[in-house]
């Protein structure tokens, strides 16, 4: 089976894939509705350009599978970079099949390729299976809360 799985860089033709998948895990989460009108193209051009963020792809026998979207950030507590990682979804049919496993492996490498000194991962309080997966990849737990708060206008700000 391992040679039927591939990970890849994702393209701008695997847009509609990764929304589709984006969709799915948004759900999964249960958090924040995700509406996904109007962001294919935006979705495609970053796919294309990948200056924001990185954007790797699992195929499984041809078929789209996965995603893991991943940046480089800069902690100053500690004065070093680290690899954070937005986005990993693996669709239930290919979980268990030591994908992540092999997805963490790339993203380690590429940690070093950036000199990043620790890949940081943000899950869900309730992503049990999550939880697991990544203490058993020897992550130690946060205790931090994350937050988003919308940006505002100048007009705001009067």
């Amino acid at each position: 089976m391992t040679e039927d799985i591939k990970i890849r860089r994702a393209r701008g033709s695997d847009a509609q894939c990764v929304l589709d998948m984006i969709v799915e895990h948004a759900a999964f989460e249960g958090g924040e509705k995700f509406d996904p009108r109007g962001k294919l193209e935006k979705l495609r051009s970053t796919l294309e350009e990948q200056t924001h963020y990185e954007c790797l792809i699992v195929e499984v026998k041809g078929k789209i599978e996965g995603y893991c979207t991943f940046m480089s950030h800069f902690d100053s507590w500690h004065q070093n970079k680290f690899l954070f990682v937005d986005g990993l979804w693996l669709n239930e049919a290919v979980r268990g099949l030591s994908i992540g496993t092999s997805i963490f492996d790339r993203l380690h490498q590429r940690a070093a390729e950036l000199d990043c000194d620790s890949i940081q991962v943000m899950t869900p309080s309730t992503n049990d299976s999550g939880i697991r997966f990544y203490k058993k990849l020897g992550a130690s737990e946060a205790n931090k809360a994350y937050f988003t708060l919308p940006t505002k206008t100048k007009q705001d700000w009067r």
